[in-house]
């Protein structure tokens, strides 16, 4: 997947086995946003259309020396109901307005088309998450551009949260700021609430093997599937997530989602189908049977 744009929240790697030989193929969970506290979330209440504002009182703020620049925020977007290495993802649009610098009216707009987000659940209610965030301000004669490189946000659920419906939370993460006449650093403080109560349940984690040595895993001594790590890329097995139930056998083309462009040997997918291969590694996918 090429390179986005993503506030607050970023792409992770969970490292978990599975063994061959009878063994169901799903030895792991990955992160749902669900309706209902209920783990695996059943499809029903998988919650597929995500919408975040900041809470009433409580808005987002960008400090600097300038000043700080506060904000209400919406999020709209959706979460992606595909085959993918990482664990819930939501990609969508954040809208910002009311902004304001010293009582005086800003323009502030997220630079890019839209925003992809990665949710890892933790613990009971609990998630942790990391990303990068760019966010155009102008104010006056003031045109800034603010930028976090590793920006680290947590996620509680209704149970957990002081929020009703839940909430997202990122904390003086520090930022830098670019532009003619501003500051060379700032930080970033926002909290987000869903507008339906979004509990953080558990999908299914497959291990897969890559038509391609592109994964991160080896077939391990037991002989067992997805064991063995690796930080480098270059052998048959990796572990990815999908929403739906996979099978021992069935084929999936997987989205990249680390963050490295053009390192994967299909450039299209549609229908869950890849396309369009090219023996030069510039594409985003790869094709693989679940082991």
């Amino acid at each position: 997947m090429k390179p986005v744009k993503l506030l607050g929240l970023g792409a992770l790697t969970v490292l978990l086995a599975m063994a061959l030989g009878g063994v169901p193929s799903a030895m792991a969970e990955g992160t749902e946003l669900c309706k209902a506290d209920q783990i695996p979330c059943k499809s029903e209440n998988v919650i597929t259309n995500v919408h975040e504002v900041t809470p009433e009182g409580k808005k987002a703020t960008l400090l600097s020396s300038l000043g700080n620049v506060e904000c209400d925020v919406l999020f709209s977007g959706e979460a992606l109901g595909e085959v993918t290495e990482g664990p819930a993802l939501v990609q969508g649009k954040f809208t910002y307005t009311n902004c304001l610098l010293k009582g005086t009216g800003c323009e502030v707009k997220e630079v890019g088309a839209s925003s992809l987000f990665s949710i890892l659940k933790e613990g009971h209610e609990t998630a942790t998450a990391t990303g990068k965030a760019e966010v155009n301000v102008k104010c006056g004669f003031i045109n800034c551009t603010y930028v976090g490189e590793n920006i680290k946000g947590s996620r509680k659920g209704p149970l957990l949260s002081t929020l009703k419906n839940g909430e997202m939370t990122i904390n003086a993460q520090a930022v830098k700021v670019t532009g003619a006449f501003c500051p060379t650093e700032g930080k970033m403080d926002i909290t987000m609430t869903p507008l339906v109560e979004t509990f953080l349940s558990q999908g299914n984690f497959y291990c897969v093997r890559y038509e391609n040595p592109r994964g991160r895993w080896l077939l391990g001594p037991s002989p067992t599937a997805c064991s063995g790590p690796h930080g480098a890329r270059g052998f048959n097995y990796e572990m990815v997530w999908s929403r739906n139930p996979l099978t021992s056998g069935t084929m999936v083309c997987v989205s990249d989602n680390d963050g490295l462009p053009g390192i994967l040997f299909y450039l299209t997918r549609a229908g869950g189908v890849c396309g369009n291969k090219d023996a030069t590694e510039v594409g985003d996918y790869e094709l693989g049977m679940v082991a």
